[in-house]
């Protein structure tokens, strides 16, 4: 029997078209294919395994090269270990030294304040200093019969001096007493200081 199909070709049912018959000369080669490349693939997976064992014993040797090295250094590890103690040690003893030299009093210092900060005719007769007192004992003449205006300015300058002034609490000025030597008017003055505690 005979089919007519009148309508157009877009709207028209296509028929499947029948699958290729695969014969057996495609399987054979597709099966050859996978005999060369199987071959391929274990020969890089041997050769990966046997990179990767090199290089694990090219690490082992290094290893074992570091950790030689390791153990002859280790004398000379005990030696700074050692060094390092002593250096420890003595620098504890360089800020205890530091320490007491801190807390002590430079007089050599303070005798040359003195010295700079004296005035024309004054001189010292005594010091005397203990572990927390100060004491000057001096004289002052002056043709202008301004002896305690001369030991105020002394005062003033031995207070506003701050390398004399830090080890002391107090600077004060204690007992002045007058006396004539051949016609000169002579001032005695005691200056008395407390030093700081340390």
């Amino acid at each position: 029997m005979i089919e007519i199909n009148l309508l157009p070709e877009e709207l028209r049912r296509k028929l499947a078209k029948p699958a290729p018959v695969a014969h057996s000369g495609a399987k054979e080669q597709d099966l050859r294919k996978l005999v060369y490349v199987i071959p391929f693939a274990a020969a890089a997976i041997l050769l990966l395994h046997i990179t990767l064992a090199f290089i694990l014993i090219f690490k082992n040797i290094q290893l074992a090269a570091v950790n030689k090295q390791w153990k002859q250094l280790a004398p000379e590890k005990v030696k700074l270990e050692s060094v390092q103690k002593e250096y420890s040690s003595s620098s504890q003893d360089t800020q205890a030294v530091d320490l007491l030299l801190s807390k002590r009093v430079d007089w050599a210092e303070k005798l040359n304040n003195l010295s700079a900060v004296i005035p024309s005719g004054m001189w010292f007769n005594e010091m005397l200093v203990s572990s927390d007192n100060f004491i000057l004992r001096g004289s002052v003449v002056s043709m202008a019969k301004e002896e305690i205006g001369v030991i105020n300015k002394f005062m003033d300058s031995l207070k506003k001096d701050p390398t004399f002034a830090r080890d002391f609490d107090r600077l004060e000025l204690g007992s002045v007493t007058r006396r004539t030597v051949y016609g000169y008017e002579i001032a005695d003055f005691v200056l008395n200081g407390r030093l700081k505690s340390r």
